[in-house]
């Protein structure tokens, strides 16, 4: 079943404001049923309207000091030669 393009619109502009908010929040804030929410976010998510990423802000995670040196061979090492290239 293909959902309301308003609805599926609400949702994106609320997962834009905030992608961590709950359903039960969302929904009172829409006044968009719970199970509509989950339906519309499942239907964009298998269209790949939506996916879910991570942002990564390398410069910070240079400056973190760990307590033990990543493995050679690590994913550390190839995701830090892949972002030099």
């Amino acid at each position: 079943m293909t959902p309301n393009i308003e609805q599926c619109c609400i949702v994106i502009e609320k997962l834009r404001e905030n992608s961590r908010m709950s359903l039960t929040i969302m929904s009172k804030e829409t006044q968009i049923p719970i199970s509509t929410l989950h339906e519309n976010i499942r239907f964009l998510r298998n269209n790949e309207v939506i996916t879910c990423t991570a942002t990564v802000d390398w410069e910070k995670l240079l400056k973190i000091k760990f307590k033990a040196k990543p493995k050679r061979g690590s994913t550390w090492e190839k995701v830090m030669e892949a972002d030099n290239e």
